[in-house]
């Protein structure tokens, strides 16, 4: 029997996660919420079983589902929701093999532990030392808005070959992505903004690419529609993705490490 309650999102929950999903994994590891209709899977095992397992457990939720968006939208934007749904469904996690695989093998050339240790440490540590020369001076930081905010953004704008003064206008564009994920009923118009925009300018950055490759993350993925591996749309929409995948939780989790080493400095 479970004790626990089905809003997965209420406050008692969000100021306390580990107690609710801990009980959750005792009583009913593989558990189906009635209140949001999905599965909340609690247990490490059950997790890689799934995830292996796509005919059961698919990634494309996000195009196959056929139940009206939740939280409600505006019935106007219902063709906004449409052009979301699709053009963010390019996004190699929210497709199932083949097509997943095909397109993670792509830029995979750029995640290998050789590639991290030779390149992609030094960048970051260069960028690092870059934001703390920045407020040397000063002798003092705000953690958040002169480290943790430019730090990833200026790491993937490097990594994917934009120009580094393009960075606020980067970090803006991909928030207004992560509108689709609001609880906003108008919420589908600043994504489709958002998607439209970044598109427009990654655009010329592909053709750049294509023409010049060079050792950049954005070549490999240009390389990947030369191929015939990804179409352009794939190509741009992995890209936002990895716009939005690198910059949000590492923002999160620099602030929340600092917050937690200050409460428990002796760890």
């Amino acid at each position: 029997m479970v004790t626990v309650h089905e809003d997965l999102l209420a406050p008692d929950v969000v100021a306390d996660p580990y107690t609710y999903y801990g009980r959750l994994r005792e009583e009913d590891p593989v558990h189906w919420n009635d209140l949001y209709e999905t599965w909340v899977i609690t247990r490490y095992d059950d997790v890689v079983w799934s995830l292996r397992h796509p005919e059961f457990f698919s990634s494309e939720i996000f195009i196959r589902d056929p139940r009206s968006p939740y939280p409600p939208i505006l019935e106007e934007d219902q063709g906004l929701y449409e052009f979301n749904k699709t053009y963010l469904s390019h996004w190699f996690i929210r497709r199932d093999p083949p097509d997943h695989t095909n397109m993670r093998k792509v830029p995979h050339l750029q995640f290998s532990p050789k590639y991290i240790e030779q390149r992609f440490r030094i960048m970051v540590q260069d960028i690092i030392k870059y934001l703390v020369r920045e407020v040397e001076d000063r002798g003092r930081m705000d953690v958040i808005y002169d480290y943790a905010a430019p730090l990833p953004i200026l790491v993937i704008a490097e990594w994917l070959g934009f120009p580094r003064e393009d960075r606020e206008f980067l970090r803006h564009a991909s928030r207004g992505v992560l509108s689709v994920d609001e609880a906003a009923a108008d919420r589908n118009e600043k994504t489709t903004h958002a998607l439209l925009t970044l598109k427009e300018y990654i655009n010329p950055f592909v053709e750049k690419k294509l023409a010049n490759p060079g050792d950049d993350l954005l070549s490999l993925m240009a390389e990947g529609e030369r191929q015939g591996v990804m179409s352009r749309d794939e190509v741009v929409g992995n890209t936002i993705l990895l716009l939005i995948a690198g910059h949000q939780t590492t923002i999160n989790l620099i602030g929340n490490g600092t917050l937690s080493l200050m409460r428990h400095p002796d760890q």
